[in-house]
C-alpha cells in the first residue's frame, strides 16, 4: 500500500433519493430480503452512495447449525448482509485534507497482540494499520479473520489475509474519522465482490425514466401533432410571438430588437416550424425567460 499522501475526493455528484437507490438495489439483487434492501437503500441515501458504482452490496450467505443426528452442520437456510466497499468507506471518510498509510497493513506479532490486545490470539488472524494525517496525529487500526473460515470471493482470489486487513483499515478510518462510518456494517475489498446484475439496473433504469419522461411531456406539452402546422398557422404564431416577447423582455422594443433576441434564441423558431402551439402556450406561461 502506498506512503504517499491520499488525496481526498468529493461524493459522488448524482445523489440518490432512498426510492432511487431501492429501485437499483431491487433490479441488482432481486432476490435479496425486502427488509436488508430497504436497509441499503437507506445507507445509499445517508452516505449520498450509489450500487451501480459497486459502493454498496447485498451478500447471501449460507446459514449453518450443527445437527447432531449426523453429528455435522448443515446449511439450514441462508442469511443476507448488508456490505459497504473499502472505496466506498475510505470515500465516506474522506471529507477534507489528506492522510497517508504509515505502516501496514501487516500481520501483528505476538508482542502487539499481548501489548495492544492483552492476549495472543492463536485462533485469528490479526492484522494492524497506521495512518496519519497531515497535523501528524496518528491512528492505528486493528482488525481479524478467523484462520479456518473460508473468505468471501476466494475463488477470485480473496485471502484471511486480505480481509483482516481491509478490517483493520477501517478500524484506522472509523479513529480517524469518528461518527462518519455506518455502525454494524460489515466492509470488504469491492476487487472480490460478486458481481450483481447491473447491466439490468441500468436497462430497467433507462426504461424507467423514458417512461417517466414521455408522461411528462404529454402532461406538459400534450401529445405530438398528427401533421406539421400549414404556413399561415406558422406565421400567425410568429406574429404572436414577436407580441409575446415585447412584453416579457425589456431590451426587445422594437422589431429590429426582436429579431436580434430570437437569433440569440434560435431554438424558439427552429421549435416554432413544427409545434407553434406549443411555444406559445409555453410562453404564455411565462416559461423561458
Amino acid at each position: 500500500m502506498t506512503t504517499d499522501m491520499a488525496i481526498r475526493k468529493d461524493f459522488t455528484p448524482g445523489v440518490l433519493s432512498k426510492n432511487q437507490a431501492l429501485f437499483l438495489l431491487k433490479s441488482i439483487w432481486p432476490e435479496a430480503p425486502v427488509a436488508k434492501q430497504v436497509e441499503a437503500a437507506i445507507i445509499c441515501q445517508q452516505y449520498q452512495l450509489n450500487p451501480l458504482m459497486k459502493q454498496v452490496y447485498l451478500l447471501k450467505f449460507n446459514k449453518w447449525d450443527f445437527n447432531k443426528a449426523t453429528n455435522r452442520k448443515e446449511v439450514v437456510g441462508e442469511d443476507w448482509v448488508v456490505v459497504l466497499g473499502i472505496g466506498a468507506t475510505r470515500l465516506i471518510a474522506q471529507k477534507d485534507g489528506r492522510y497517508s498509510y504509515t505502516d501496514g497493513p501487516r500481520v501483528m506479532t505476538e508482542a502487539e497482540q499481548l501489548s495492544y490486545l492483552g492476549e495472543a490470539d492463536a485462533t485469528n488472524l490479526w492484522m494492524t494499520v497506521e495512518i496519519t494525517d497531515r497535523q501528524g496525529n496518528k491512528y492505528r487500526g486493528f482488525g481479524f479473520w478467523p484462520r479456518d473460515t473460508k473468505v468471501y470471493g476466494a475463488d477470485k482470489g480473496n485471502t484471511v489475509r486480505n480481509m483482516a486487513a481491509v478490517r483493520a483499515e477501517r478500524d484506522a478510518l472509523k479513529k480517524y474519522a469518528p461518527g462518519k462510518l455506518p455502525d454494524n456494517i460489515e466492509v470488504a475489498d469491492d476487487t472480490y465482490m460478486p458481481v450483481g446484475n447491473y447491466q439490468a439496473a441500468i436497462e430497467e433504469g433507462r426504461q424507467e425514466f423514458q417512461a417517466q419522461a414521455d408522461v411528462d411531456k404529454d402532461d406538459l406539452f400534450g401529445p405530438e401533432p398528427d401533421k406539421i402546422p400549414d404556413e399561415a398557422t406558422i406565421a400567425a404564431a410568429k406574429a404572436e410571438l414577436v407580441t409575446i416577447v415585447q412584453a416579457h423582455v425589456p431590451e426587445a422594443k422594437t422589431r429590429a430588437d426582436v429579431r436580434d433576441w430570437l437569433i440569440g434564441n434560435g431554438h424558439l423558431l427552429s421549435d416554432l416550424q413544427t409545434r407553434p402551439d406549443l411555444v406559445l402556450a409555453v410562453l404564455r406561461k411565462g416559461r423561458g425567460w
